[in-house]
C-alpha cells in the first residue's frame, strides 16, 4: 500500500507544482520564438532552428501539439510540464537503479522542490525536454550495463541519445559521458563494450543528417560578441544555477549554494568509500558535460546554466546517497539527521526560489510582454506606431500585439550583435516610419544588443516629448508625442570650440537640451568618428566647467557606454556617446557653462580633450535648500550664509577663490567682489544674478585675482553694490615693496635689456657655500617674466653649481614689478664635495623661458658684458 501511494504521488506532486499558475507569466522572447517557429512549415521549421544552430525536435513536437491543445501560454508550457514530470520519475528510477529506493525517492523529492527544474518545467522551450530525454537515456544505460544481453535496453539507449541530440546541441556532451562509461565498463564486459559502441554509433549516425544540414549556418551565428568563456565561470554558474535557479543574488542563495556543495562533497566521499564506480559515475555525469562545454565552447562567451541541464541529476542524486546512509547505516540517528538537513536545504531552496515563481508572484518570472502589448493597445491612437528594439524580439511581440502597427529595429529575424544601430541607417528609417504620425511607442527588451548607445530613444527625444507611461516588469516602455520635425542625414550638433586628441578619432560635436534645470543631470548626446584602430576600451570624463574655469561636476565612464567598446566602432560612421553629468546643489543658472571631454584608457593613459559650449543651466524645478546661518551677512535683498576664501595667503597676480552660499529674500542690486582697487563679477556673465528670485538659494565659486602691482599686507575681500559694502574676509599678501637700495647692499650698475638694472649685490661665503642676494630694480613696467640664473663657474669655464628661479622663489616675477621697485632676490649655492680645488667665480643674469635666450647685459659704461653674465666676484 505504501509503495502504491509513493508511485501515485511521485508524478502528482511535481505535476501540481509545475502546473500551478502556469499561464500567469507572459511569454518571454524564447517562448515567443518557439511559438512563431511552430507555426511554420516543416521545412521552414528545420531552416529556422538550424539557423540558430539548434536541432528541430522540440519545435516539431510543438508543431504537432499546439494545433491540438491551442496556442495559449498554458498549452505551450504544458509540454514542458509533462517533460518535467517524466524527469522527476526518471530521477527516482535512476536513483533506485544506481543507489537504492530510498535514495531514489529522496532525489526525486529534491528535484520536485528544485527552483531550477520548476523554472524550466514551466518554460515553453526545449530545456526540460532535454533534461528528461537525457536522464531516461542514462537510465537505459545503467540498466543495459547491468544486463548487457538485453538488446531492447541498448536500443532504448540509442533512441534516447538520438532524441537528446535532436533536442539541443549540448546533447552531444551527454553522448561523450555515455561513451566514457561504456569504455570503462567494457574493460570487464566485452559484450557491453560492443553493444554500447553500436548504440552510441547509431545515435551519432542518426544525428548526422541534421549536422550536415546545419553546418553551413555554424559560422553565421552572431548571437554573441567575440570573447572567451572561462571554465571557472562555467563551473560556478552551472553549480549555482542548478541549486538556486534564477535567484542567484543575496545571502540566502550563497548559503544554499555553499550548503549544497558541502552535501555533494560529503556524498561523493561517502560513495567513494562504499562504491568507487558509482562515485565516479555520478562525478563524470556532471563533470564531462561541464568540461566539454568549457573546452569546446571557449570561443563562445555566452552561457546560461540551462545549456547544461542534462548534467544536473548528480546534484540531486549525490546528496540523496549521503542521506540514505553513505557514511553510516540508513536507519541510524545520523542518517535521519542527514536526511533532515538535506530536506531543510531543499525546503529553503523551495521557499527561496520555487514558491515565489510558482505560487506567490509568478507573473514577475518573465518580462511582461503581455502587459506591455495590452497597455499600448489600450493607450495608442490609430495613427501611432510601435517600435520594438531589438528587432529580433518580434515573435513574442507579434504573439500578443498582432502583425500590424509596429516595426522592428533592426529588422533582423534572429539576433545579430554585429548589426548595431548607428545614425546613418537609423535616422532615415525613423523618418520614413514616423512621417505624418502624432506619436510613437518604443518597447525595449535588452536593447543593448542592437542599440548599445541608446540611439533610438535619443533620436525620438530629439523629435518629440516623452510622456509618462506605466512601468512594465522586465521591459522599458516609452511614449513620445512628436513635433513633426525630421532628422537630418547627418547629426545636428554644436561643434567643439577646441579639440586635440592623439587618437584617430574626431568629435563631431554634442547636442544639449535648450536648458537644463539645476537639479537635473546635464545630458549630452555627442557623436564621434573613428578613422583608424582605437584602443579596445576608452574611458571619457565629462566635466561641467564654467567660463571662470571652475569645475562644477564630472561623470566618468566608457566613451560609448558599457555595451559598445571603442575597439569595435565602425570607421567613418557617427557613433553616439551619451553623458549625464549631475550638477551639485545650488549651481547658479546661466549660459556660461561648457562641457569638457577628456579621453583616457582604463590604465590612466590620457589621449587629449575637447570642449563644447554653451551649456545652459536653468533655475531648479524646486528651490535649493541648505544650512542657514544664525547671523548671515546682508547686502540689500541678498543674504550670505557662508563664505570661504582659499587660499588664505596669495602673492600679487595670484587668485583667491571666493565660495559663497546665497539666499534671496527681496530685491537687490547685483553686487561685485572687490580686492585692492579692482572689482570682479560674482558670475562669469555679468547680469546673470538678475535671474535670481526671492526664495532662491545658490552656491557660487568666484576667482578674484590680485593685481600683479598690488601692495602687500592684510587685504580685505569686499562685496559691493548700490546697497553698500560688506567685508567677506581678508587675505595675506606676504610682499613688501621697496624702492631704495638697503645699506648692506654693494651698489652695482648693470643694465639687463632695457628695463631691468642689477642695482646691488651681497655675497657671503665660507668657501664652501655662497649666499647671494641680488637687488634688481625695475626701470619701467616689464611685460615678460624672466628667469634668474646664478652660476658658480670653475677655472675651465664649467658650471660647478647653479640656481635658476623666477625672482623670490617664483612668487614675484618680473612682469609684476613696478617702476623704481627694488627686489631683493636670495639664492644659495654649495660647492659639490667632489669639485676640484681652485678659484671659482660667481655670475648671474636672466633669460627667457623656454627659449633660454639671455637678456643682454651692459655695464655702467654701456659695454656688453661677456656671456651676458654679471660677474659677482671670486
Amino acid at each position: 500500500m505504501r509503495r502504491r501511494l509513493t508511485v501515485a504521488l511521485l508524478p502528482a506532486v511535481p505535476l501540481f507544482i509545475f502546473v500551478a499558475h502556469l499561464a500567469a507569466p507572459s511569454l518571454w522572447y524564447d517562448e515567443g520564438y518557439a511559438v512563431y517557429v511552430a507555426r511554420l512549415s516543416p521545412a521552414a521549421i528545420l531552416a529556422w532552428s538550424s539557423r540558430d544552430v539548434l536541432p528541430p525536435l522540440h519545435s516539431y513536437l510543438l508543431a504537432l501539439w499546439l494545433p491540438l491543445a491551442g496556442w495559449s501560454e498554458f498549452s505551450l508550457r504544458f509540454l514542458s510540464v509533462w517533460m518535467g514530470v517524466l524527469m522527476v520519475v526518471g530521477m527516482f528510477r535512476l536513483g533506485c537503479d544506481l543507489l537504492s529506493r530510498r535514495a531514489g525517492l529522496l532525489a526525486a523529492s529534491l528535484a520536485t522542490l528544485s527552483p531550477f527544474y520548476a523554472l524550466y518545467a514551466r518554460d515553453g522551450r526545449m530545456y526540460m525536454t532535454l533534461a528528461a530525454l537525457g536522464l531516461w537515456s542514462t537510465v537505459f544505460l545503467v540498466r543495459a550495463l547491468r544486463s548487457p544481453g538485453r538488446k531492447f535496453l541498448w536500443a532504448g539507449l540509442a533512441l534516447g541519445d538520438a532524441l537528446t541530440l535532436y533536442t539541443h546541441t549540448t546533447g552531444g556532451f551527454l553522448l561523450l559521458f555515455h561513451g566514457l562509461v561504456i569504455l570503462t565498463a567494457g574493460f570487464r564486459r566485452r559484450q557491453a563494450l560492443r553493444r554500447g559502441v553500436v548504440a552510441l554509433a547509431a545515435a551519432a549516425l542518426a544525428w548526422t543528417p541534421w549536422l550536415a544540414y546545419a553546418y553551413p549556418y555554424l559560422g553565421q551565428n552572431a548571437g554573441y560578441w567575440p570573447g572567451r568563456l572561462d571554465w571557472r565561470f562555467v563551473l560556478s554558474e552551472t553549480f549555482t544555477g542548478f541549486v538556486v535557479g534564477r535567484e542567484t543574488e543575496g545571502g540566502m542563495a550563497a548559503a544554499l549554494v555553499l550548503a549544497w556543495a558541502l552535501l555533494c562533497l560529503a556524498g561523493l566521499l561517502a560513495l567513494l568509500s562504499r562504491s568507487p564506480w558509482k562515485a565516479g559515475f555520478l562525478l563524470a555525469y556532471f563533470a564531462v558535460p561541464v568540461i566539454a562545454l568549457a573546452v569546446l565552447f571557449r570561443p563562445v562567451p555566452k552561457f546560461p546554466p540551462r545549456y547544461l541541464i542534462l548534467a544536473s541529476p548528480p546534484l540531486f542524486l549525490v546528496p540523496a546517497a549521503l542521506a540514505d546512509g553513505g557514511l553510516f547505516a540508513a536507519r541510524t540517528v545520523l542518517a535521519r539527521l542527514a536526511r533532515g538537513l538535506l530536506l531543510l536545504c531543499a525546503a529553503l531552496d523551495f521557499l527561496h526560489g520555487t514558491l515565489p515563481a510558482t505560487f506567490l508572484d509568478p507573473a514577475r518570472v518573465n518580462p511582461d510582454f503581455r502587459a506591455a502589448a495590452r497597455l499600448v493597445q489600450a493607450a495608442r491612437s490609430a495613427d501611432e506606431i510601435v517600435l520594438i528594439v531589438p528587432g529580433h524580439i518580434f515573435p513574442v511581440w507579434e504573439y500578443y500585439f498582432g502583425p500590424d502597427g509596429w516595426a522592428a529595429l533592426p529588422a533582423d529575424p534572429i539576433l545579430d550583435v554585429r548589426h548595431i544601430l548607428h545614425y546613418r541607417e537609423t535616422a532615415p528609417r525613423l523618418d520614413a516610419l514616423l512621417r505624418g504620425r502624432p506619436g510613437v511607442w518604443l518597447v525595449e527588451w535588452e536593447p543593448w544588443v542592437s542599440d548599445p548607445t541608446d540611439l533610438v530613444p535619443t533620436l525620438l527625444a530629439r523629435l518629440g516629448e516623452e510622456r509618462p507611461v506605466e512601468e512594465v516588469h522586465g521591459l522599458h516602455l516609452r511614449h513620445y508625442r512628436l513635433r513633426g520635425e525630421h532628422l537630418p542625414p547627418e547629426p545636428e550638433v554644436i561643434p567643439p570650440s577646441s579639440a586635440a586628441f592623439d587618437l584617430p578619432l574626431t568629435l563631431r560635436g554634442c547636442r544639449f537640451p535648450s536648458a537644463t534645470p539645476g537639479d537635473a543631470p546635464v545630458e549630452a548626446a555627442c557623436y564621434w568618428d573613428s578613422h583608424g584602430t582605437l584602443p579596445l576600451h576608452l574611458e571619457l570624463s565629462a566635466r561641467l566647467v564654467d567660463d571662470f574655469g571652475t569645475e562644477w561636476a564630472r561623470a566618468d565612464g566608457p566613451i560609448s557606454g558599457p555595451y559598445l567598446v571603442a575597439g569595435r566602432w565602425p570607421q567613418g560612421e557617427p557613433v553616439l556617446g551619451r553623458y549625464a553629468v549631475p550638477p551639485p546643489r545650488g549651481i547658479p543658472p546661466g549660459a556660461f557653462y561648457r562641457l569638457r571631454l577628456l579621453l583616457y584608457e582604463p590604465d590612466g593613459t590620457a589621449h587629449g580633450e575637447a570642449e563644447v559650449a554653451p551649456v545652459v543651466i536653468a533655475p531648479p524645478t524646486r528651490p535649493f535648500t541648505g544650512p542657514v546661518a544664525a547671523a548671515p551677512r546682508r547686502l540689500g535683498g541678498l543674504l550670505l550664509d557662508r563664505v570661504t576664501l582659499a587660499p588664505p595667503t596669495i602673492w600679487p597676480g595670484e587668485t583667491v577663490w571666493v565660495t559663497a552660499d546665497w539666499r534671496v529674500d527681496g530685491p537687490f542690486a547685483e553686487p561685485r567682489l572687490a580686492l585692492a582697487d579692482e572689482t570682479f563679477p560674482v558670475l562669469p556673465s555679468p547680469g546673470a544674478m538678475g535671474d535670481w528670485r526671492p526664495g532662491d538659494c545658490y552656491h557660487t565659486v568666484t576667482p578674484v585675482t590680485l593685481s600683479p602691482y598690488a601692495d602687500g599686507g592684510r587685504l580685505p575681500v569686499r562685496l559691493t553694490s548700490a546697497a553698500g559694502e560688506v567685508v567677506l574676509g581678508r587675505v595675506t599678501v606676504p610682499l613688501t615693496r621697496t624702492f631704495s637700495l638697503p645699506d648692506e647692499a654693494r651698489p652695482t650698475d648693470y643694465r639687463l635689456g632695457g628695463a631691468i638694472t642689477l642695482a646691488g649685490t651681497r655675497v657671503i661665503s665660507d668657501g664652501q657655500t655662497w649666499d647671494v642676494t641680488l637687488y634688481w630694480r625695475a626701470e619701467e613696467y616689464i611685460t615678460r617674466s624672466y628667469t634668474v640664473f646664478v652660476h658658480l663657474v670653475g677655472g675651465d669655464g664649467s658650471i660647478v653649481a647653479q640656481a635658476d628661479s623666477v625672482p623670490l622663489g617664483g612668487h614675484h616675477p618680473t612682469d609684476h614689478w613696478r617702476p623704481g621697485e627694488v627686489v631683493p632676490d636670495v639664492y644659495r649655492l654649495a660647492r659639490p664635495a667632489d669639485a676640484p680645488p681652485g678659484p671659482y667665480r660667481l655670475v648671474a643674469g636672466m633669460y627667457e623661458w623656454p627659449s633660454l635666450e639671455r637678456l643682454p647685459v651692459c655695464d655702467a659704461a654701456g659695454e656688453r658684458v661677456p656671456d651676458d653674465a654679471v660677474p659677482l666676484g671670486w
